[in-house]
């Protein structure tokens, strides 16, 4: 009986033994994680941009375990680089500083820290690495622009200078991730891998775009979002914790807390040394400007990891693409410019020359072929009046056309809208197409010369196919339209 006892305590240890240590394994398996930052896409060629944690993989054994697929379409994996190595950085960035500029940052320990962290900043970025700093309070400020290349000591002084002056009408650091994720999304000539990095001591303060909104906002095209956050764990809002944790897990960042400047960046860089840009190619996808999700399976010893991310899938401009916008660009610009006022009068002066021509010829006609002209026009009908039909048949003209919902509330959906009524754009209660949160007019349809045309009021605020509009646009069937927290796509 005794051995029986002792077998049978033996085997309950043993059983508790392996269920305690079950959740240790898928812990340590769990430790590893595959994290998509960015897909930037010109098809029939990919790059994905992804963070690995605990997995130690060269490039080689990487390629060996990864499958990725556009949709259920295979790709094939040509290539993979390390974002940053020991030798210098092997792959362009371009980094977008937001800076909480509001009141509670200007103490003179956070002000130190945050002084340590940006001059690391500007050293860790290389030489064909590009940088913009923003101030975020009520509204986002440009400090620095990509283009501009101040040192980092005038940099930090204007970000003091801004804190000093402070804002008492609220923190949107939820508004300022959004502004800066979009102009992220839309800038020309910068290197293609783009990273957020928000500096603050935490706390949102009459912010009307909510995290969750920010959350919704990045569904599409995610740009990482790295939140760096100058403040002891005890004395952080939980509830900023959680948002900051929320939007790094939906966007592929991460976020870290420390009251030491120098702790923050050290933890930042060893992030971005974890990051690499695979190399894909799918000439099979040919959905074009469309909604797509990049699925990517990564399996080693401790299991199988998978990922998702959505992107609206570009292709690439061929030689035709390139001689069509070379044709679109003026049509865009005609109706801004001294040329396009020009061109846009030239048949107005043809035919009433060629009116005032004809007019003349008829007078001096004999009397009796003019009589006989009006008489021959009068029997029944009255006679035409050329400029007035051209007139008429314009303001006649209708234009229905379908905006079919890619990204936003209501996906899916098509809004019927009639151009030739000039609808207007914006979140002011008379715009037919409700966009934006600020109740201001951004821009509005017409009808020009038989083309339907969108025009921009504002800079910055519309964009078609991945361009911002200036002063105004044609539109063709299959156009994207990106407006504040929407994009369209035409359908005639």
């Amino acid at each position: 009986m005794g051995l029986k006892k002792a077998v049978s305590s033996l085997i309950v240890v043993l059983l508790i033994s392996l269920i305690l240590l079950e959740p240790a394994v898928t812990k340590a398996a769990n430790d590893s994680n595959f994290n998509i930052t960015q897909v930037d896409s010109k098809l029939p060629d990919l790059k994905l941009f992804v963070r690995l944690d605990n997995i130690n993989l060269d490039n080689a054994q990487l390629k060996n375990a990864l499958k990725i697929k556009i949709n259920d379409t295979p790709t094939q994996l040509t290539d993979i680089q390390d974002v940053k190595s020991d030798n210098g950085g092997t792959v362009n960035t371009s980094y977008l500083i937001l800076v909480d500029t509001s009141v509670s940052m200007g103490s003179e320990n956070r002000a130190s820290q945050l002084k340590v962290m940006l001059e690391k900043l500007f050293e860790f970025v290389g030489p064909n690495d590009q940088l913009a700093v923003f101030g975020v309070s009520n509204k986002l400020e440009t400090i620095k622009d990509f283009a501009v290349s101040d040192s980092s000591q005038s940099t930090i002084k204007t970000i003091q200078n801004s804190i000093s002056v402070g804002s008492g009408t609220g923190t949107h650091l939820y508004s300022g991730i959004r502004d800066a994720i979009e102009i992220g999304r839309t800038a020309k000539d910068i290197p293609e891998q783009r990273i957020v990095v928000l500096i603050t001591d935490g706390g949102v303060d009459g912010d009307s775009f909510s995290s969750e909104d920010a959350q919704k906002y990045v569904d599409i095209d995610r740009l990482p979002v790295y939140t760096l956050i100058m403040n002891n764990k005890n004395s952080l809002e939980q509830e900023f914790k959680v948002a900051a944790d929320q939007i790094a897990q939906k966007t592929g960042g991460q976020y870290f807390i420390s009251a030491s400047g120098k702790e923050l960046f050290s933890n930042f860089k060893s992030s971005i040394e974890k990051c690499k840009v695979i190399n894909l190619r799918c000439e099979n996808f040919k959905v074009f400007n469309q909604q797509a999700v990049i699925n990517v399976a990564f399996k080693d010893s401790h299991g199988e990891i998978r990922q998702a991310a959505k992107f609206t899938a570009v292709p690439a401009l061929t030689d035709k693409d390139n001689s069509s916008q070379v044709l679109a660009k003026p049509k865009q610009e005609l109706r801004t410019s001294y040329f396009g006022a020009a061109m846009i009068l030239l048949p107005f002066i043809l035919i009433t020359l060629f009116l005032i021509l004809v007019m003349m010829w008829l007078f001096k006609k004999p009397n009796g072929e003019s009589q006989r002209n009006k008489t021959e026009s009068n029997d029944g009908n009255e006679p035409r009046n050329t400029t007035m039909l051209v007139q008429n048949s314009q303001g006649r003209i209708s234009f229905s056309i379908g905006l079919e919902v890619l990204q936003g509330p209501n996906k899916g959906e098509v809004i019927q809208i009639q151009a030739d009524l000039n609808p207007l754009i914006g979140s002011a209660p008379e715009c037919a197409l409700q966009v934006g949160y600020d109740k201001k007019i951004i821009g509005h349809f017409s009808v020009i010369d038989e083309m339907i045309v969108i025009h921009s009021q504002i800079p910055g605020e519309i964009y078609v196919n991945g361009t911002p509009v200036q002063g105004s646009c044609a539109l063709q069937n299959g156009d994207l339209i990106r407006v504040p927290e929407m994009m369209y796509r035409i359908v005639m």
